[in-house]
């Protein structure tokens, strides 16, 4: 019961940020910043994917609502949600991913690659959603490239303030 709390308000922390912070900054006219990805990245491996997707849903449809994106969010996060087994086992071993209850204990070079990858997807699905055409590829790319860079490093950012803390105790 304590864990559920305290996932809980850390997806809460995380939607206030979005919605106050994040969602008002716009880096070179391209960048946006999707902080609360970070939920997804860090749902304990032993939660399945369908609960998984409805809280996705859930925090997307939040955050739709509030930055007035007709479902472009709650599309994305629903589907990040519903790969992320999959992009796991691109990254992870089965033993890896059996044993641990999560793989944010520590940082490896497969994790930053599972990171920059849930990001990428998330990124191209918002912006190719937001345009939804073809003959804007140009501009959908350099939206993705930028927003997953800056989203990428401040969930880097995120995760090594938290894990000292996590790792202190």
């Amino acid at each position: 019961m304590k864990d559920i709390i305290k996932d809980f308000l850390g997806i809460l922390v995380l939607v206030l940020l979005q919605i106050l912070v994040f969602n008002q900054i716009t880096l070179f006219g391209y960048g946006c910043v999707f902080a609360y990805l970070l939920f997804i990245i860090v749902t304990p491996l032993n939660i399945k994917t369908i609960p998984s997707m409805l809280i996705a849903f859930a925090v997307g449809l939040t955050i739709d609502v509030f930055s007035q994106s007709y479902g472009v969010h709650t599309f994305a996060a629903t589907l990040v949600a519903a790969i992320r087994r999959g992009v796991l086992n691109l990254f992870f071993s089965k033993d890896e991913l059996e044993y641990n209850t999560s793989l944010f204990v520590k940082f490896s070079y497969d994790y930053y690659k599972y990171i920059v990858v849930i990001v990428l997807i998330y990124c191209f699905t918002v912006f190719s959603l937001e345009a939804f055409s073809f003959k804007l590829i140009l501009p959908i790319l350099q939206k993705t490239g930028v927003s997953t860079l800056i989203t990428s490093v401040v969930i880097f950012f995120i995760q090594s303030v938290t894990l000292k803390k996590y790792n202190e105790r």
